[in-house]
This record gives structure tokens, C-alpha cells and sequence, in this order.
């Protein structure tokens, strides 16, 4: 919930800066998809961030769009309408964030926690109240 995601889809009419045919869509400047379709994710509106051509691609439209916060976790229902034309449902596997920070101690270290001894990882996890 509240994440960020991409979208690829074909279909979804006209464009600004269209490129010609057979040519990929240029990053600069973007070709925005001229009708604003919406995104529902199982059954609430997610904001639509951009919509336009993928940058690269021939053809290819990207949507980023913000999940609704509250959603439920699952593999939840994903619809694009644009215009009178909405698609078939896809899935998103949905979970909520992990809460649990990663563990620090002397038996796993990556980069420079590598160098501290077992007493300066202990006074670290007292500084930033890791328990």
C-alpha cells in the first residue's frame, strides 16, 4: 500500500510528441497519453502519477500510479479504463511493509560493521534504540 508501480500496457489512444511510426518514444520530451485513464486497484482509484509512452519503447504506454493506502494484502484485482474501454483484471500480490528492521550484531556484518567489535555494535543499537 501507498507504493509506487509501473504499468505496461498497449492501447491507449493518442499521444503529445508522437513519434513517428515504427519509432521508439522519446525521454525528452515525454509523449503524455492525451485522455487520463484511472487505475483501479481491487475496486479503489490509485493516483496516476504519469501517463504517457514508455521511454525507449515502440508502442508501449507506462503508468506509474500510487496504491491506496488501504488497501488489503493479497493478490488484489488491477483495471485500467481510458476513455469507454477498460481492460480485463490482472493481479498485484499486495503486502504490508515489514516493520522488523534488519538485524545487527556480530555474527553478520556487511561493509564497514565489519570492523566494529561486539561493544560498539551493542552501544549503536543503545544510540538508536534498536531492541
Amino acid at each position: 500500500p501507498n507504493d509506487v508501480v509501473l504499468i505496461y500496457a498497449t492501447g491507449l489512444g493518442s499521444v503529445t510528441n508522437q513519434p513517428s511510426t515504427g519509432s521508439a518514444a522519446k525521454s525528452d520530451p515525454l509523449s503524455l497519453a492525451t485522455i487520463q485513464p484511472t487505475v483501479a486497484v481491487d475496486g479503489k482509484e490509485a493516483e496516476l502519477l504519469f501517463s504517457g509512452l514508455a521511454p525507449g519503447f515502440v508502442g508501449l504506454y507506462q503508468l506509474n500510479v500510487r496504491l491506496p493506502p488501504e488497501l488489503p494484502t493479497g493478490n488484489l484485482d488491477v483495471v485500467v479504463r481510458s476513455g469507454n474501454q477498460e481492460s480485463k483484471a490482472v493481479k498485484i500480490a499486495v503486502a504490508q511493509p515489514s516493520l522488523q528492521p534488519p538485524s545487527i550484531n556480530e555474527d553478520y556484518c556487511y561493509g564497514p560493521m565489519c570492523e566494529l567489535t561486539a561493544q560498539q555494535i551493542e552501544e549503536i543499537k543503545e544510540m538508536i534504540g534498536y531492541e
